[in-house]
This record gives C-alpha cells, sequence and structure tokens, in this order.
C-alpha cells in the first residue's frame, strides 16, 4: 500500500544518495531535494487556522553535499527564486549577478517573502511578520519573533501594515494581469537558427 511505498522511495533515494557521496563523484556534487508544491490534504489534528495555511504553503527543500561549509536548518521562509543563488554560493561561483532571489545560507539573509491570494484567501509572509484573511476585508497579521507559526505556541496579532498589504496585492494583481496577457497574447519565441 500507501506506506510501503513511501518506505521503498525512502530505502531507494538513501541508497542512491549514499552511493554517490561514496564514490569520487560525490567530492563535486551538490544534490538538490526541492517538492513543487504542497497539499490540501491535512492530518488528522486539530489545527488553528493559521496552521492550515502554514503547512498548506510548506514545501520541502533539502540541498545535500559534502562539503556543506555552514550546515543548518533555515526555519524562514525561502522562496524557490532563492535557489539559484543558493547554489552558486555553494558551488563557490562568484561575480556580479542578477538574481531576484537570496542566497539563504548568509548569515544575514533570511530568505524572501511569499504571498498567495485565490478566491477571497490573502495571505503573506515576511521575516518576523504573517498575515492571513479568510476574506480579503479581514486580515490578521502576527509578530512571529523568530518564532515558527506551524509550531509555536499562540501568535501575538499586530495591526496590518498597510503599505505592506497594498505592495503584496499590487504584486498579485500584476501577476494575474501578466497570466491573462500569456493567455491573450503568448510571446513568440524564435528557435535560434542553426550554423
Amino acid at each position: 500500500g500507501y506506506l510501503s511505498t513511501l518506505n521503498y522511495t525512502q530505502e531507494a533515494a538513501a541508497e542512491f544518495i549514499e552511493g554517490i557521496f561514496a564514490s569520487p563523484m560525490g567530492e563535486n556534487t551538490l544534490i538538490v531535494v526541492l517538492g513543487d508544491h504542497s497539499t490540501t490534504v491535512l492530518p488528522n489534528e486539530d489545527l488553528t487556522y493559521v496552521q492550515q495555511r502554514e503547512l498548506r504553503f510548506r514545501i520541502p527543500m533539502a540541498l545535500l553535499t559534502k562539503h556543506q561549509p555552514n550546515p543548518r536548518t533555515i526555519n524562514q521562509p525561502i522562496h524557490q527564486v532563492d535557489i539559484g543563488p543558493t547554489v552558486a554560493t555553494i558551488a563557490g561561483l562568484q561575480g556580479q549577478s542578477t538574481w531576484v532571489g537570496k542566497d539563504v545560507l548568509a548569515t544575514e539573509q533570511s530568505g524572501s517573502p511569499w504571498v498567495y491570494s485565490y478566491g477571497s484567501e490573502f495571505h503573506y509572509r515576511t521575516g518576523d511578520r504573517a498575515c492571513y484573511s479568510r476574506s480579503k476585508n479581514v486580515l490578521r497579521c502576527f509578530t512571529l519573533n523568530g518564532i515558527d507559526p506551524l509550531f509555536g505556541p499562540e501568535l501575538t496579532q499586530i495591526p496590518s501594515d498597510q503599505a505592506q498589504v497594498s505592495f503584496f496585492k499590487d504584486v498579485m494583481q500584476a501577476n494575474m494581469q501578466s497570466i491573462a496577457l500569456n493567455l491573450i497574447a503568448p510571446p513568440k519565441y524564435q528557435l535560434p537558427a542553426k550554423e
């Protein structure tokens, strides 16, 4: 059944990863494990609305390398745009870049914020602020102070930052407009001419 499949997958993945790092290839290998979405299936536990939202947006990511200079668990929200800069740092790549994201392993960085809007829901997180709504008219914000809202105790409610709310709503509006534009008039890509 389902649990047997999970157990087999875990064992096969562990054997594969251990095999790579036991070989000479393991000296110069970085494995990036990343989920592309979370799940709407909730566990059979009594969760608060905040915990339900947090669980819905959690996407696992692991960076595995034999010589990780600064190994740790990051509990701050990060974004998929942070993967490129982080991998570049681990690989030792330097120089000017136009990364949108941040290197999440740099001590002064905490990752990039996230925002979600669907129907009447609107949620966003930054480093120490988390805001969630059940409708677009009622937004409840909390200070995190290093607390993970999925596992932490009761959160302290704070007033919403209207400038931040407007910014994230503008981001979502721009995103929806670009999606609509691409549906109406998709960009035309040309492959380079063969030599």
